[in-house]
């Protein structure tokens, strides 16, 4: 009873009040009293078996339950300010087709975005409209160029000049929406034809998607031209000397050379980054986008059993998964933002798809340790995955994530945990690894694109009637100095590109080796880099040291291999050593490991009293974190030490040699 109202009181919205109630009650109300009445049998006041307890520790309890339930609701308070700012779509008067577009649908987007084309030309062609109808020169020729225009007036040049921008503003406006839906065209092209789009065409397309923006002003310049020469001003590229309205064409112009270059730039840098950097990351990139789907398909399985019943899952969700190795997949609906929420995840799927373990039944549901007893069985993973169930479970078994139990291959709760946590950890550490590397991306970007900028003006200023060689008389020699006064931060900035993005010698949460010393990634920029050692100091190095040094990078060696001392206070002989190996062993298949270990006797010496014993472990290698590091070296010292408890012996001294 106690217990189902300790569960009611968590779940329910007024848990505190409750819990509050509930004190009061066992403070002015007690339902229990100590037997103090002298005509009662003494035999019976004395069995402790009869005696009846005070409630004080009942008291202790409830203020300890109502103290947990407020801070529970304190932090999702906080938190929920901070979900609605980051959720929140704000308005800008600059991105008005995104915003549109992310909040409208269907007819009402077309209507909205129609509405938006008839404001914004009204707005534009508004003023010179009015000032057409109060001086009445009649309404302009919009065909004929303004120089063969005779007696054009400037009111009429004003109104030629709103019907240009309103053409711009239109052809801008369906550009947009075109570029904005090019992949999915492209994509329904194929589909229609039955072509099927391999990888190589698949990256192209995500990286005009990411530079749609800039393709869009490349082409809104084109037709600026176009327009120009219709409404505005003759104007020919190979016309030297522009004068009057037709340098309208050669501002497009020049911004269309502009943009070019940017397109190309940037094109050509994503593609590097994606056949080139992005091969490092691939394979840890495709993993935690799988694991995430796995446990995103999971949870909106459990929701539809909860809600609606068995087998009620839209067709939405219950299509294949498809993990792209490419770049982080980001679901809307789905995100995992801390450890305890991926603890409410799991109990959400445990409790509404699991089967109960073999000691739940006895267990306090309030308790998370219920949840990690329950399993889910095969039968769970083929309703919730469909036809790709086979090669769910085939992956989860592979990694170590599916037990047997009684006989049964199930998956339990912890382990359940043990993914959802691991998915959180590796995509912060790639996203901390990805922003760096972006940001060191940013600044080679930024270089190119003022590159881009100076060969736009050496190129495109003659288009628009504009002589640059008197410029480029001064400014060359200005260059060529400056070249040559930072060639030392030229040639490091250009080698730390190289050693960063090429070489690539390590991640952000990595362990290395630096001249017998070991340190943490922590923060990787262009010109030097941040560690923690392994006392935990700040140092930040700079990327041109490095570069001389030679780096071990301890995560991709994968397995971590070390030698262990123990001295121990006797002398021991050969039997009793193979008793520890014994025991060691036992131990190892009997408790449950997080990772692949393997212990054995390397060496051993006798010395006086004592004997040395040399310890070689193995461990499963992932430096990413500190705190897992630290468990993972210390769970085979742990081992040791208690098979040398168990076979009597007694140990001095322990110390690592070396790290092999």
């Amino acid at each position: 009873m106690e217990s189902n109202e300790r569960e009611n009181g968590n779940n329910s919205p007024s848990s505190t009040g409750n819990a509050s109630q509930k004190i009061k009650q066992l403070v002015t109300n007690p339902i229990q009293t100590r037997d103090t009445k002298a005509n009662d049998d003494s035999e019976k006041s004395d069995d402790e078996s009869n005696q009846e307890i005070t409630h004080g520790d009942k008291i202790i309890e409830a203020v300890k339950e109502e103290n947990k339930i407020k801070k529970q609701r304190e932090k999702h308070k906080k938190r929920l300010p901070l979900d609605d700012l980051e959720e929140e779509d704000k308005f800008s008067f600059f991105d008005t087709l995104g915003y549109i577009e992310r909040n409208l649908t269907g007819l009402w987007f077309y209507t909205v975005v129609f509405a938006y084309a008839v404001v914004g030309c009204l707005l534009i062609m508004l003023p010179p409209t009015l000032v057409i109808l109060l001086e009445r020169p009649g309404m302009p020729k919009l065909l004929m160029p303004i120089t063969q225009y005779k007696g054009v007036t400037s009111s009429q040049i004003n109104f030629k000049l709103g019907v240009f921008f309103c053409a711009v503003f239109l052809s801008y406006l369906v550009i947009y929406l075109i570029m904005n839906r090019l992949v999915f065209i492209v994509a329904m092209v194929c589909d229609v034809f039955n072509h099927k789009i391999n990888n190589d065409g698949k990256i192209i397309l995500f990286i005009v998607d990411d530079i749609k923006d800039l393709i869009t002003v490349l082409i809104v310049s084109i037709f600026g031209i176009i327009h120009c020469n219709l409404f505005m001003e003759d104007y020919s590229l190979t016309r030297m000397e522009v004068k009057g309205y037709g340098r309208l064409g050669g501002y497009s112009m020049c911004a269309g050379i502009l943009f070019f270059f940017f397109i190309v730039e940037k094109f050509f840098l994503k593609l590097a980054i994606a056949y080139c950097g992005n091969n490092v990351f691939s394979g840890r990139i495709g993993d935690v986008n799988f694991k995430t789907s796995i446990l995103r398909r999971l949870s909106i399985y459990a929701q539809s059993i909860s809600q609606r019943g068995m087998g009620s899952m839209n067709a939405d969700s219950m299509e294949g998964i498809e993990i792209t190795n490419t770049f982080l997949v980001h679901f809307a609906d789905f995100k995992i933002k801390s450890k305890s929420q991926c603890e409410d995840i799991v109990y959400e799927i445990l409790n509404s798809i699991a089967a109960d373990g073999s000691n739940t039944e006895n267990s306090d549901p309030n308790k998370p340790d219920a949840h990690l007893t329950m399993q889910i069985t095969i039968d769970s993973i083929r309703d919730a995955f469909g036809n790709q169930w086979m090669e769910i479970w085939k992956y989860l078994e592979a990694h170590e994530y599916v037990k047997e139990v009684d006989g049964n291959s199930v998956i339990r709760g912890k382990d359940l945990l043990n993914l959802a946590i691991s998915v959180y950890g590796e995509r912060i550490d790639l996203k901390r690894t990805l922003y760096d590397r972006d940001k060191i991306l940013g600044i080679l970007d930024t270089i190119l694109q003022i590159v881009a900028i100076i060969l736009t003006l050496m190129i495109s200023t003659p288009f628009i009637g504009f002589n640059p060689i008197n410029a480029l008389a001064g400014f060359v020699p200005l260059l060529m100095s400056s070249g040559w006064l930072f060639s030392d931060i030229i040639k490091d900035v250009f080698n730390n590109f190289i050693f960063l993005l090429h070489e690539h010698a390590f991640d952000v949460g990595d362990k290395i080796l630096v001249q017998s010393k070991e340190f943490t990634v922590l923060r990787i920029d262009l010109m030097y880099s941040t560690f923690t050692s392994k006392g935990g100091t700040v140092c930040y190095i700079p990327n041109k040291e490095l570069i001389k040094e030679s780096i071990f990078n301890v995560r991709r060696s994968d397995i971590q291999t070390e030698l262990v001392v123990f001295i121990i206070k006797d002398e021991v002989t050969i039997d009793k050593l193979n008793e520890i190996k014994e025991k060691i062993v036992n131990i190892l298949k009997s408790k449950e490991q997080d990772s692949k270990k393997r212990i054995s006797i390397q060496d051993y010496e006798t010395k006086s009293d004592t004997t040395v014993v040399t310890f070689r472990i193995e461990y499963l290698c992932n430096f990413r974190d500190p705190e897992p590091k630290f468990t993972r070296r210390h769970l085979p010292l742990e081992i040791i030490q208690k098979a040398l408890v168990s076979a009597g012996c007694s140990y001095a001294e322990q110390k690592a040699e070396s790290t092999v």
